[in-house]
């Protein structure tokens, strides 16, 4: 899986070069993201010692935005999440354990925009599915869950022209499909995010 993830980076970075060296007129942009996510996990069926804790984190990543139609747009990203959600499950009055969730993963997300109108400063809506892929190696630490998640994308958004990029912040909300169970304390485990994502296109 980890080889899988370094090959799609590799594959859309040396993919950027050669779309900007064979086309300068193509109706595809490149760029980045940067913004801030907060963790919003659901626990169904879960032992009463259980309890969840949801925080704020961190988020960047790449982007590419082709131009179907005049409204429509296939937005693929690539982004570094770093989240701060726990799980907390109490032994005992004095004692607890605590599980980290997804603390940093790398989500492959498929966007379809689709712009309200076709001005300067143009509203839009997206949805598309997005793949996410947990990253782990501290040994010093315990993880709810090693699984990885598929999710549903929707979003609102403001796409910005200015004189030499496109600006265009944004606010998702990712619904997890996926059981993450990975505990016996812990019926059912789903991972939602809100995000405030800010793009840069050019």
């Amino acid at each position: 899986m980890r080889k899988f993830v370094l090959n799609a980076t590799l594959l859309l970075l040396f993919s950027k070069g050669i779309c900007q060296t064979q086309d300068s007129t193509s109706k595809i942009k490149w760029g980045f993201d940067l913004g801030f996510n907060y963790s919003n996990i659901q626990l169904k069926n879960a032992d009463p010692a259980v309890q969840h804790s949801n925080a704020a984190g961190f988020r960047m990543g790449i982007l590419m935005d082709w131009k179907l139609t005049d409204h429509l747009s296939f937005s693929p990203k690539s982004e570094l999440s770093f989240n701060d959600s726990k799980i907390i499950v109490f032994t005992n009055p004095d004692d607890k354990e605590i599980f980290q969730v997804y603390p940093v993963i790398l989500e492959f997300a498929s966007h379809l925009t689709y712009k309200l109108c076709n001005h300067k400063t143009s509203p839009y809506i997206l949805f598309g599915p997005t793949c996410k892929v947990p990253l782990t190696g501290d040994k010093k630490v315990q993880y709810a869950t090693m699984r990885s998640d598929i999710a549903l994308d929707f979003g609102i958004g403001i796409d910005k022209k200015l004189s030499y990029f496109n600006f265009a912040p944004e606010l998702r909300y990712s619904l997890g499909l996926m059981n993450l169970r990975g505990m016996n304390a812990v019926g059912q485990l789903y991972f939602h995010t809100v995000t405030l994502v800010l793009n840069f296109k050019g």
